[in-house]
């Protein structure tokens, strides 16, 4: 059984669009290294405690032309991290509990 390919939809234009003005600014002010974050998607997911039916959902967003960008605006990427952070849960006894929470994608660049 082969995986179902993953959609390759970038990170929304006005995030970008935010983070490469910064990148810009901060190549102009001759900063060394530049750090940002940007969410690269979103979880949702229950369970029905013990035995119960589970279902997770993530929406993901690519970064991979928002990296380019920056990038090309001499930049090169020196580090990158994903972090997970709860945004929502309940706490339901005898009932469906629910989490959600986004994946940041945390980006360190070094000057070229």
């Amino acid at each position: 059984m082969s995986a179902k390919p993953s959609k390759h939809v970038p990170v929304p234009v006005d995030e970008g669009t935010t983070i490469l003005t910064e990148a810009r600014a901060a190549h102009e002010a001759g900063w060394p290294i530049f750090t940002t974050t940007v969410v690269v998607g979103f979880t949702s997911g229950s369970g029905l405690g013990i035995g119960g039916k589970k279902t997770t959902r993530t929406d993901r967003w690519e970064p991979a032309q928002l990296i380019a960008a920056v990038e090309a605006s001499g930049w090169r990427l020196d580090h990158l991290d994903h972090v997970w952070i709860q945004t929502e849960q309940n706490n339901a006894l005898g009932a469906a509990a629910l989490i959600r929470g986004l994946i940041e994608a945390r980006m360190l660049f070094r000057r070229v």
